[in-house]
């Protein structure tokens, strides 16, 4: 009788990997006028992205805990929120 051994091929995997899409998300990170929720996005994916190396370990800890922090900081006036929901 045979033993049968399963077979691991390497697939590419279906989405990009963190340094693909890491000049991406630097270039909204520099936009002035970026949509908050997308900016919180970009923030969370660069912290994952600099998790990786030990050189950038605790700046991600940093970004990670400005987004912690955010709820808890006052808001913008109405005017300016305003701005974002036509957009």
């Amino acid at each position: 009788m045979h033993v049968v051994e399963p077979v691991h091929r390497d697939l590419p995997p279906l989405s990009l990997q963190a340094w693909q899409m890491a000049p991406y998300v630097e270039a909204v990170l520099r936009q002035q006028r970026s949509h908050p929720v997308i900016r919180a996005s970009a923030k969370l994916l660069q912290a994952r992205h600099e998790r990786t190396r030990t050189r950038t370990l605790e700046r991600s800890l940093m970004h990670l805990q400005q987004l912690a922090e955010a709820p808890s900081q006052p808001q913008p006036p109405a005017m300016t929120r305003l701005r974002w929901v036509a957009c």
